[in-house]
């Protein structure tokens, strides 16, 4: 997906939320990359492995598919956070 809601943040799921700096508007000139990689209460890490692929595999594609291109970790300064369900930060928020 591309855009969330609220109703995503569903207890079992892993949800990995990329987020390009918005440099050009006032108050953003310092914002650098994000990767918000939140985990519901009840997702099963070692569940999740096994039927798909491992989460560092799943969180690799899909920011290569956001950035459009192989490695943007190695070619952009990327902030990664993890985010805890229930006590997700307020940027984190600011996207929904």
């Amino acid at each position: 997906m591309t855009v969330f809601d609220f109703e995503d943040l569903q207890d079992d799921t892993l949800l990995v939320l990329c987020v390009k700096p918005q440099i050009n508007e006032p108050g953003h000139e310092h914002d650098q990359h994000k990767v918000f990689i939140w985990r519901g209460s009840d997702f099963d890490e070692d569940e999740a492995n096994q039927e798909v692929t491992n989460i560092q595999e799943f969180v690799d594609r899909v920011m290569e598919s956001y950035w459009g291109c192989k490695n943007p970790s190695g070619q952009f300064n990327i902030a990664i956070q993890n985010e805890v369900f229930g006590n997700e930060s307020e940027e984190f928020h600011e996207y929904f």
